[in-house]
Formats: C-alpha cells, structure tokens, sequence
C-alpha cells in the first residue's frame, strides 16, 4: 500500500514586535507640533509614534522654531526631525544645508570639502538659500510692482481728477462768489467757502472709496504675506495721503476764486 509522506511541520512566522518591544528614537519636534499636542507646555519628554503598532515610539528631547518646506506663503505644519544616524530606511540622496561663517561658500569648495570627506558622494545642486527664496519671491515681487505703478497711476489721476472736478465746480460757483463778493464777502470767506465744498467733496469720495476698497480687499490676501489685507495702519496711512492729495487739488481752486471779478462774474453771458 502506497502512503504519502507526512508534510513537515512549518515553523510559525513569529509576530512582528509591537511598538513597546522597540526602542525609543530621540526626536525634535517643531513648535506647532508641540502646541497642538501638548497644550500645556509638557512636551519634553513626551512619545509619539507614526504608524500602527509596528512603530516605534519617539522620545521628544527638544522643539525648534516652525519652518516653512515647500512654499514660503503657506503656513507652517507639524513636523519633527529624527537622528540621521539612527535612520533604519535606506537614503539614496538627501539635502544638506550648511551656513557659513563671513562670505558664502563657493561651490567648488564645497565639493573639495565633501570628496575630501568621501570621495564617493556626489554633490549636486549646490544653491545659495539666498537664491531660492529669491525665486520663491520673484513673482509675488512682480505682481507688486505691477500693483504698486497701477497704484501711483490711479492716485495721479485721483488727484487730478479731483482738481478738474473742483475746479468745474467752480466755474459753476462763478455767479454766486461773484454775488457774495459784490455784497461784501472778502477774500478769506470766499477761500474757506469753496475749499469747504471741496474738502467735502473729497471726504465723501474717501469715505466711498475706502469702503469700497474694504470690501474688495480679499482679493489680495493670496498676495500677501503675513500681512492682513484689512491692516488698519495702511488703510489710515492711504487716508492720510489721499486726503492731503485732496487739499493740494483743493487749495489752487479756492485761492482762484478769491481773484473772481464780481463785475465779470456778473454779466449776462
């Protein structure tokens, strides 16, 4: 009688050690990191894991100050730093920033420094930190510019539109100045008469316009960076500015009028 052999026993796979069977990893955590998980300012000394149960706890031994990685505008997220040295994954390449005492390193001495310490890295990409946020900024750099002579452009023609406005207005106030002139109005009343209208004029347009521009002011904030675009300090700043542009493009007007010929402005036309 034919009998099949008897199948070895397999040897069953031990099971992968839990998180409290491994050994702790010393770790840096970021500010925002601490705070968000350890509120209450404990957060020396506290584990963490990144995974399941398979990973190992991290020891936090320190904080440092948030940084930005990718995009200089986007805030800062939780993050921690691990040991090179205790690293168990395999690195292929990794990034290396170093800061120089007095002038930055050349490029050239920078190899010559790490083939001397081994001559089988290779060392690409060498960049000044000066040069990449120099190219993370280049285009918000642009599109300011761009608002900024937009900006002189439309308070040039605010002010002068204002002048050409008050002005008008003027012309129009001929008969009348020239009425209070002919019945006893001096000089000064007739200033202060027409630079009145004026500054009135001008504060209704600044009051519309720093309303209107309160409203729209969302549409910067993908362009600014750490600056809220509702500030009360640049708004009041603007204010400022416009409402001396409006007394400048007030003032020739108002001091024309004072020179109005009650006789001239009197005849029928």
């Amino acid at each position: 009688q034919d009998r099949r052999p008897e199948a070895a026993p397999r040897d069953e796979a031990a099971p992968p050690p839990t998180s409290d069977e491994l050994p702790e990893r010393a770790a840096l955590v970021n500010r925002r990191m601490a705070d968000r998980f350890w509120p209450a300012g404990d957060a020396i000394g506290g584990r963490f894991r990144n995974g399941g149960e398979t990973s190992p706890w991290m020891r936090v031994v320190g904080i440092v100050g948030d940084e930005r990685q990718l995009d200089l505008k986007a805030a800062p997220g939780i993050g921690y730093y691990l040991p090179y040295a205790t690293n168990e994954q395999p690195v292929a390449g990794f990034e290396l920033m170093m800061r120089s005492v007095g002038a930055p390193l050349r490029t050239d001495d920078l190899r010559a420094a790490t083939i001397r310490i081994d001559p089988e890295i290779a060392v690409v990409n060498v960049q000044e930190l000066a040069g990449v946020v120099d190219r993370q900024l280049a285009r918000p750099r642009f599109q300011l510019t761009v608002l900024g002579a937009l900006a002189l452009l439309a308070l040039v023609l605010s002010a002068t539109g204002l002048y050409s406005v008050i002005t008008y207005s003027v012309g129009q106030w001929t008969r009348e100045i020239g009425v209070r002139v002919a019945v006893g109005a001096d000089a000064g009343r007739v200033f202060r008469l027409v630079s009145g209208r004026g500054a009135l004029m001008a504060a209704t347009g600044l009051a519309l316009g720093t309303g209107a521009a309160w409203m729209l002011t969302r549409i910067l904030d993908s362009m600014l960076h750490q600056v809220s675009s509702r500030d009360p300090g640049t708004f009041a700043a603007v204010a400022a500015l416009m409402t001396v542009v409006a007394l400048c493009a007030v003032f020739q007007p108002a001091l024309r009028a004072t020179r109005i010929d009650p006789i001239e402005a009197l005849r029928p036309e």
